[in-house]
């Protein structure tokens, strides 16, 4: 099995130095109007974009469009449109703040991300640390929703929350059941809610880019794979290995995937039974060790192509005995339930085939490790299918 690992630790090394982004399908729309249809390299910008790298067919060369020649692009479920605005640029820190309330304005064009589009459209401009909101109503022009924080004369913390009377004035439908524009927290969620319910309140037709790009999903894994583990014991005298030794493992495991940074990251939680035996006659006792092995941790995908995925996991394990046998009638052999970490990596095919190396470093596994230790640690190849 070690050369299957080493080989399978080495393809994933590589294969991380050579991933790409991938080209997604998508649109830009030029300054004369023409739409082109083309595959967009998807960054999935954490800041709004200046320029996109494009191909017109998968084989074809790649092209860069900058901002001055874009209208609007679209990549996947998400949505750029260019603006000349004015962008609040205060800065969010104590040492960056100012004592005015008044907005500190500078005009820029930029490639605004659309978070809502209707009568009431509502676009993020997203920087390094902070995010600005802006607005179009009725096909006008986009303006800023203004909220700046400042630093008063008694050296606390204030707020001009500038973007709740223009909610108020302008975008503000008087049914019954419309929501309070006054009471609209400034940040993406809030503000997506609000937009949407207006739309809707004023019966405008409107997409919600936000809800397409942001989805949440459960998936439920059968796994099954080798362990190849170890178990060193030692004294105050002496240190003893029990060898490597090869056992099945079969479990489960359930995964929440993370609505944000397009599905990469995901909670996972397994169990998964797992054995060691060993009886050498050289050794104070036998091994007779059987347990189900709880896991729980994150895990994150990169996309290498549209089918096949490469995953990095992160756990934390315990191993809890099912009537194992160290020495019976002894107490200071008797089995304890320890956290200890375990590292993961692997290829995932089709969403639902997976193949990966799961790495637990030397865990404890006896009650009393003062008086006599036994550590346990495994590299184990993990097969594993989602059923739904």
């Amino acid at each position: 099995m070690k050369p299957f690992v080493t080989l399978l630790a080495l393809t994933l090394a590589s294969t991380i130095c050579s991933a790409q982004i991938d080209f997604q399908p998508g649109y830009y729309i030029l300054n004369n109007g023409a739409r082109v249809n083309c595959l967009v390299k998807d960054y999935e910008w954490a800041a709004n974009p200046t320029a996109i790298t494009c191909k017109r067919a998968s084989g074809g060369p790649a092209v860069t469009i900058g901002m001055d020649s874009l209208l609007e692009f679209s990549v996947g479920n998400a949505k750029y449109v260019r603006f000349d605005v004015d962008v609040e640029t205060s800065g969010s820190t104590i040492e960056q703040m100012s004592d005015s309330p008044a907005p500190a304005f500078q005009h820029e064009r930029v490639l605004l991300k659309v978070l809502v589009e209707g009568r009431a459209s509502l676009y993020v401009y997203a920087r390094r640390r902070s995010a600005r909101y802006f607005y179009r109503l009725n096909n006008e022009s986009s303006r800023p929703l203004v909220y700046k924080e400042y630093l008063g004369e008694d050296q606390v913390v204030h707020a001009n929350p500038e973007y709740l009377k223009v909610l108020n004035d302008s975008i503000n439908c008087t049914a019954a059941n419309a929501p309070d524009p006054t009471t609209v927290r400034y940040g993406t969620k809030p503000l997506v809610r609000y937009f949407v319910a207006y739309n809707k309140c004023v019966n405008s037709a409107v997409t919600d880019y936000y809800a397409k790009a942001v989805k949440t999903a459960l998936h439920v894994n059968i796994r099954a794979g080798i362990d190849m583990a170890t178990i060193t014991t030692a004294d105050n005298a002496t240190t003893f290995s029990y060898g490597k030794r090869a056992s099945l493992r079969v479990g489960a495991e359930a995964e929440l995937i993370l609505p944000f940074n397009r599905n990469k990251w995901s909670v996972v939680l397994g169990a998964d039974y797992r054995s060691y035996h060993s009886f050498p006659s050289d050794a104070y006792f036998p091994v007779d060790y059987k347990a189900v092995q709880g896991l729980a941790g994150v895990r994150y995908y990169l996309f290498l192509t549209h089918q096949l995925k490469l995953y990095l996991s992160g756990l934390m394990g315990a191993n809890f005995n099912l009537n194992s046998n160290l020495a019976e009638g002894r107490p200071y052999f008797r089995l304890a339930t320890a956290l200890g970490p375990a590292f993961g990596a692997g290829l995932q095919y089709a969403k639902r085939f997976s193949v990966g190396i799961q790495y637990q470093p030397q865990e404890e596994v006896l009650d009393i490790p003062v008086i006599f230790s036994g550590k346990l640690s495994a590299t184990t190849l993990i097969l594993s299918y989602r059923i739904f």
